[in-house]
């Protein structure tokens, strides 16, 4: 007995105490009231702390820590402040020290090994959340205990403007569009080494998100750098967005430079030094300082949106997303929605009438969305939305809905199930005690499902709610270990396209779940994924930010029924004063003397090479506009006339003997440069005054793609002597 004894004793320092690659940590164990114990281990950094130089910059390995790690208790979230939730902000519990991931283990698993994993992600629209919501005891008693032997492990990463700046897409920088992504992939990674440590099967882990992490997971599920990561994928709640523009986030990025006094009206964006500049002026100023910004920000309706679709070596997709989901590894995929989620639509009804739907705000709300998903024809596809949905307040409602949530989630099963692999769909409608008393309708809204699964608002659960959460938590455990969500009481099939089949989540009065039916949000997949195509043309995701943005906020105005406030920039932007040096670079004065004569011959170079262009284009190269000069005497000026529309620029250029001048109707003289940038579009000149070379022949003249509202154009000899003509 002593023996047995001795040995449950080193068991349980070996199960407190574990070693990862980095050190020694420590955790504990817990004993929840219905009596299923777990053991946690909370906090553990797997990347340095990504302040100050490391700011914006993609994840880095942790160093090494001396002694033990202490893992009992959370650290502190990533900073966040925003106006999108009703959550309350502590920016005491927030600091930049928050790459942590989080681990909910069995002693069996401790034990005996070989677990499966699953890797979950939160949501918060990319813009808030941390780990520490979730109740700890049901996800023990969910998942981490010796009946179910699932380790859970759950991780923060950066938010808003930390994780989704994006100053220019186009420009090789010390930072990347995507960062929040790169976190999440350097989690699971981490979760990849060490999770043997813990008892998990490396070879087993399962991606989970829900909502704006149900989005990130779907991005990581396609990017190759995650490949041979993960085994499964269960999202819930959205999947791919409207908005992955390439240059996504690059307004409100560039707002938010100018308001922190790091940007102003001389930054050139398309400037590597420049930039660098901003970024490094960000990088020293105080995280709250963002953050107050970044709220301010959004109370003028400019918001972080979403990831964006990079490009490049170093990007976090390298390829389209377009192009990569339908290459990705073959997994099996459990994937579903609640029954009402948001509903914000609700706002697009009259106030005095809730069953009738103001038209012109359901017009802001579509122009919005058929912008974004850049159709060939907005105009007539946002009327087609309208006549959809404008009859209908219940369809209204959920218009965002069916575009965020239901047809984003429909999209990735249909894809996944096409390529034969094993997909589960469901649709959550079990109405617990905070449905009835939060929402009027009564039916399950976005995230409730997480109060059964993860513990989000788990209090005060009934003796049936404890049911269900045990129910619809078994569908998920049974998918993480064996790829299939159905076991001997519950019946789910896989999913087929062409009857969009779905598993009902909801109980009656005996507790039974309700099971299978058919066509999964069918009018609303009818309409986008059929009806709108076949009138208007089909949609891509390779629209840009600007068009976007023009709608955007109009649209944010009606779904949320605010009124934004207007901000103007500070004084410090008018003044032109350049953003600050970084730190670590300077030039000597020998330096900048050879960088100013290499920058001197530089443009005498290119202004050579200019008129050089300029003389040949006027002299031989036009063939649809051509230059009669005939019949000016010596130092006498002739006239060119031309009519162009759009903006006036002023050419003032040397030719050889000759200064060429543009006028502009007034009189006014103009600039343009250079004309070797214009080249295409023929237009004709005539002459009001003839010229005559020595030659005596015509001159053809610029074969030039001028856009400009220019009357004239004026050739002067510069030189009061006979000179021959430029052959």
């Amino acid at each position: 007995m002593k023996v047995i004894y001795l040995n449950m004793v080193n068991y349980c320092y070996l199960i407190i105490y574990l070693n990862v690659r980095n050190g020694l940590i420590r955790g504990r164990r817990i004993l929840n009231k219905n009596g299923n114990r777990g053991y946690v281990y909370l906090g553990i950094p797997y990347a340095e702390t990504p302040s100050n130089i490391l700011r914006f910059s993609v994840p880095t390995d942790k160093d090494n820590w001396e002694g033990e790690l202490d893992a009992t208790q959370y650290k502190d979230g990533c900073p966040w402040n925003t106006s999108t939730t009703d959550n309350k902000h502590d920016a005491y519990n927030t600091s930049e020290n928050c790459l942590t991931v989080n681990v909910f283990t069995s002693a069996s698993c401790l034990i005996y090994g070989n677990c499966p994993v699953v890797f979950f992600g939160l949501g918060g629209g990319f813009r808030f959340n941390s780990p520490v919501i979730l109740d700890q005891t049901i996800l023990i008693d969910n998942f981490a205990n010796n009946d179910r032997n699932i380790i859970f492990v759950s991780f923060s990463h950066r938010l808003g403007m930390l994780g989704l700046l994006n100053l220019n897409n186009k420009l090789n920088l010390s930072t990347q569009p995507n960062i929040l992504l790169f976190d999440t992939l350097k989690a699971l990674k981490w979760v990849h080494k060490e999770i043997v440590q813990f008892g998990g099967d490396a070879a087993r882990i399962t991606l989970m998100g829900h909502s704006a992490g149900s989005c990130i997971m779907t991005y990581l599920s396609v990017s190759p750098k995650a490949y041979g990561l993960y085994d499964k994928v269960i999202l819930m709640s959205a999947a791919r967005l409207p908005f992955e523009f390439g240059n996504n986030n690059q307004n409100v990025s560039r707002q938010l430079a100018i308001h922190a006094e790091c940007a102003f009206q001389s930054t050139d964006w398309d400037k590597v030094e420049d930039v660098e500049n901003v970024l490094d002026c960000l990088r020293k100023k105080d995280v709250s300082e963002l953050m107050s910004i970044q709220k301010l920000l959004e109370d003028s309706g400019v918001f972080f949106e979403s990831i964006s679709q990079d490009s490049g070596k170093n990007s976090f997709f390298e390829r389209p997303i377009d192009v990569l989901e339908k290459v990705k590894p073959n997994v099996a995929m459990l994937l579903g929605t609640t029954k009402e989620e948001i509903g914000r639509g609700k706002n697009l009804l009259l106030k005095n009438n809730t069953t009738i739907v103001d038209v012109e705000k359901l017009k802001a709300v579509c122009n919005a969305f058929i912008t974004a998903f850049d159709f060939e024809y907005v105009e007539a596809a946002t009327n087609e939305c309208v006549l959809q949905y404008k009859d209908d307040p219940y369809a209204t409602i959920h218009i965002e809905d069916d575009l965020i949530f239901n047809l984003p989630i429909l999209h990735q099963a249909t894809l996944n199930s096409g390529r034969g692999l094993p997909t589960f769909l469901y649709q959550f409608e079990f109405s617990g005690s905070l449905n009835k008393s939060s929402q009027p309708s009564n039916f399950p809204y976005h995230g409730f499902e997480l109060r059964y699964l993860v513990g989000l608002h788990s209090e005060n659960m009934s003796i049936i709610e404890k049911i269900v959460q045990r129910q619809f938590s078994k569908m998920f455990i049974s998918f993480i270990a064996k790829g299939n969500p159905g076991c001997e009481d519950i019946r789910f099939k896989q999913f087929d396209n062409k009857i969009n089949n779905y598993f009902v989540v909801d109980f009656n009065y005996k507790l039974e779940i309700s099971g299978m039916t058919n066509n999964y949000h069918e009018k609303a997949s009818n309409f986008w994924n059929r009806i709108l195509p076949d009138k208007v043309g089909s949609y891509n995701h390779e629209s840009d930010e600007g068009d976007y943005l023009k709608v955007q906020k109009k649209c944010s105005s009606a779904m949320n029924n605010a009124s934004y406030i207007e901000l103007s920039y500070p004084e410090s932007f008018y003044k032109g004063i350049d953003p600050p040096k970084p730190s670590n670079s300077y030039q000597t004065k020998s330096s900048i003397l050879i960088s100013c004569l290499l920058l001197i011959s530089s443009i005498m170079v290119a202004f050579d090479f200019v008129l050089s262009i300029v003389q040949h284009a006027l002299l031989y190269a036009g063939q649809k506009m051509r230059l009669h000069c005939t019949g000016m005497k010596y130092q006498k000026m002739g006239k060119c006339v031309i009519h162009l529309g759009g903006y006036a620029h002023d050419l003032y250029y040397k030719i050889r003997m000759y200064r060429l001048r543009l006028n502009k109707g007034s009189g006014e003289k103009l600039r343009m440069d250079p004309i070797a940038e214009r080249e295409g579009t023929g237009i004709t000149f005539t002459t009001s005054t003839p010229y005559r070379y020595s030659t005596g022949r015509q001159v053809t003249a610029l074969k030039s793609g001028f856009k400009d509202d220019i009357t004239s154009i004026t050739l002067t000899p510069i030189a009061k002597r006979r000179h021959r003509a430029a052959t």
